[in-house]
């Protein structure tokens, strides 16, 4: 086989394999595809099933007993982010993606009250 010949169906196979792996990344990365078996958590930011995130908050105003980041605790160290604010976000997340809607994790016309 000529040395061009061998060197050009070489390249043909690398440019085909990175063109699967780039579709199927992609594919993972927009959810037409499922991640592979054994990757663990859903890719949407949304706890595991295994996980127990209750999304509480305690008295010192941290969830879940974890301390509150300065970021979002503010100057008075207190969360801003409510229990009613924790749990729309949390319904939100628990929709197909493809259901989601920005309008949900505003709150009712009723609560604003």
């Amino acid at each position: 086989m000529d040395p061009h010949t061998l060197l050009t169906v070489g390249f043909v196979v690398l440019v085909a394999a990175v063109a699967f792996v780039t579709a199927r990344v992609g594919a993972v990365a927009i959810g037409v595809l499922p991640p592979a078996p054994g990757v663990s958590g859903t890719g949407t930011g949304a706890p595991a099933d295994d996980d127990a995130a209750s999304g509480a908050e305690t008295d010192d105003g941290s969830v879940d007993g974890a301390p509150v980041e300065a970021g979002a605790a503010g100057r008075s160290g207190k969360s801003r982010i409510t229990a009613d604010d924790l749990d729309r976000i949390r319904t939100h997340l628990a929709k197909d993606r493809f259901h989601r809607r920005p309008d949900d994790l505003r709150p009712s016309d009723d609560e604003k009250s």
